[in-house]
């Protein structure tokens, strides 16, 4: 997976995490989830992409 991809998940996840974990809102939760939203539609692709290349070599063997 890109480092750029893994670098804003966990910079977002550990930024909300601690958020949820202090009972607070952070100021920028729209930004946050703005990211997470762009983030999370390719890192789905790539899983969806992984798994059914998966699926091919398991049904090729």
């Amino acid at each position: 997976m890109d480092g750029r991809l893994l670098r804003i998940s966990a910079l977002v996840n550990a930024r909300l995490t601690a958020a949820a974990d202090a009972h607070e809102t952070p100021a920028d939760a729209r930004a946050l989830q703005e990211r997470w939203d762009r983030v999370i539609v390719l890192r789905a692709t790539l899983q969806g992409v992984a798994l059914l290349a998966l699926g091919v070599a398991l049904v090729t063997l």
